[in-house]
């Protein structure tokens, strides 16, 4: 013999929502969320759509309003920034020129090199 509470159990299953799984969404992706959603669309709608929970909805727009366009990017697209000790830094105005200046310098190396691989043939040539 089946309880009652067994059946309302059974019953109500199919009523539950099922755990959203995580995704990774693109750029894209987030700024439609971040625009949708300030325009007064609906958020577990939105969560539904793109597979995502409502609290991943929610969090774009204020994730967006933190760090600003760099939130849209996924962690594997970021570019990694090499953290400076302020210690290390000269402290006089002049020191800081002549950083600038070799920093500038370093820039349009490498700039000049990438162009220069750009114009180079491959050194691989398929048979």
């Amino acid at each position: 013999m089946v309880r009652p509470k067994t059946l309302r159990r059974w019953r109500d299953e199919g009523k539950r929502r099922p755990r959203k799984r995580y995704s990774h969404l693109s750029r894209a992706q987030k700024r439609n969320i971040a625009s949708r959603l300030t325009q007064g669309a609906s958020a577990p709608a939105l969560a539904e759509r793109y597979g995502v929970s409502i609290a991943t909805v929610y969090n774009i727009p204020n994730e967006y309003r933190l760090k600003g366009e760099a939130s849209f990017t996924a962690g594997k697209e970021r570019i990694a920034v090499p953290r400076i000790d302020p210690a290390d830094l000269p402290d006089d105005v002049d020191g800081l020129k002549r950083r600038c200046a070799e920093l500038e310098l370093d820039n349009a190396v490498l700039e000049q090199t990438i162009e220069m691989l750009k114009k180079t043939p491959a050194s691989i040539h398929r048979i």
